[in-house]
């Protein structure tokens, strides 16, 4: 009993608000309550005072900046004095805004305050894990009560589903790692089944993809516990297994597995609109970088450029985005950045499950989302960093 109320009370906690202020602007299209009210803007007011407050009461802690942190910051700097030149006006001026509200807090709460600390992290994984399985429960249902018609019910948040899910699946597959009891790795084996079935019906080849290549470089790393590796994925697959076979038995739609079917896609690319665009948009891209490469188009300029009426849309590549919109400088300092990173996990030795979240969100990066949209890259590139820093102490309840 003691044990779930203060596993409630840890919702109420900053984690649980950075949680809030995450995801909300993953899922900003859904409900009418998110179309009235931007609750990423209306949260990120809190999570930087307290963020920041937070971080000043542990300054005896001596956590120091380290150079990744220095090239994020004049990266992300770099990119908002864009603003100044960016072809795109006011909507260049608007994505600066939420890059400096929403990126810049998202890595900074993960780097300083939360990947530093070993509670604060347990608690953050845990409850992103509850969010991910809450995202299931939810994609279940829809599949269940409107068979067949799950990608037109999530609309254009199937792509953001299926990585909030792959992130729920390697928090679970770490936890069956970890665990000394059969039956939460039976539970963490099944869940994760539900996952691979529900990314399968969703559309989302990107997220699968992503998911397979982390999962190689998961197995990478841990070859020494290949055995309980093995035992996780074939229990995951006879869940796979029961899953089809039951909503099968239980509705009477044929419910295509979309992601699986454009997956196979791939193969003939030429007959793929969405492979086709994307190909014109990575040209487009190019040809934005080669016309100003040493500055940029300007942040958000790239869908002028390409004379898109969205302002939000992007060339689905985080590097290609930053070459067209920040030029040479711009992309320097975001390899500076990653460079450095994966430097200092090196020397660290990281294995632990954020490094591979972050792998997962990279590979997301590289083909959907712009700056803004891949918050929880950045949010895990910071927590990584923070466990390299990482210390056990007390901190104060929030």
């Amino acid at each position: 009993m003691n044990k779930i109320l203060t596993f409630m009370k840890s919702t109420f906690s900053f984690e649980g608000l950075l949680i809030l202020f995450l995801f909300s602007y993953q899922y900003k299209h859904i409900g009418r309550i998110f179309e009235e009210v931007d609750w990423g803007l209306l949260l990120s007011l809190p999570i930087i005072l307290l963020g920041g407050s937070l971080y000043f009461q542990k300054k005896h802690l001596h956590l120091h900046m380290t150079p990744p942190q220095w090239f994020f910051i004049a990266w992300a700097l770099w990119m908002i004095l864009s603003a100044f030149w960016s072809i795109a006006g006011v909507n260049g001026a608007a994505k600066a805004i939420f890059l400096l509200l929403f990126t810049m807090p998202a890595f900074f709460t993960g780097s300083l305050l939360v990947g530093s600390d070993d509670l604060r992290l347990a608690r953050f994984l845990t409850l992103t894990l509850l969010f991910s399985l809450l995202t299931l429960i939810g994609g279940l249902t829809i599949y269940a009560l409107t068979p067949g018609q799950i990608q037109m019910a999530f609309g254009t948040t199937y792509l953001v589903t299926g990585q909030t899910l792959g992130i729920g699946f390697f928090l679970l597959l770490d936890l069956n790692k970890k665990s000394n009891t059969r039956l939460v790795s039976i539970l963490t084996s099944f869940a994760a089944g539900a996952i691979i079935f529900l990314m399968l019906h969703l559309g989302g080849r990107g997220p699968l993809l992503s998911l397979g290549f982390t999962l190689i470089f998961y197995i990478f790393l841990n070859k020494m516990h290949l055995k309980r590796i093995l035992s996780f994925l074939a229990l995951m697959s006879l869940s796979l297994l029961m899953m089809y076979g039951a909503f099968k038995f239980l509705t009477s739609f044929e419910t295509p597995m979309a992601s699986l079917e454009r997956l196979q896609s791939l193969l003939h690319p030429k007959g793929d609109s969405a492979i086709l665009e994307r190909l014109e948009y990575f040209k487009s891209a190019w040809h934005a970088f080669i016309s100003a490469p040493i500055f940029g188009l300007g942040i958000g300029g790239w869908p002028t450029y390409q004379a898109l009426n969205d302002p939000q849309l992007h060339p689905h590549n985080i590097f290609l985005e930053i070459m067209a919109e920040s030029g040479i400088v711009g992309l320097l300092l975001f390899l500076l950045l990653l460079i450095t990173s994966c430097y200092k996990f090196w020397l660290s030795g990281l294995r632990s499950v954020p490094l591979y979240v972050l792998v997962f969100c990279f590979i997301n990066a590289l083909k959907s989302g712009d700056i803004i949209d891949n918050i929880l890259f950045f949010a895990f590139l910071g927590l990584s960093l923070g466990i390299t820093q990482k210390k056990t102490h007390p901190y104060k309840k929030v």
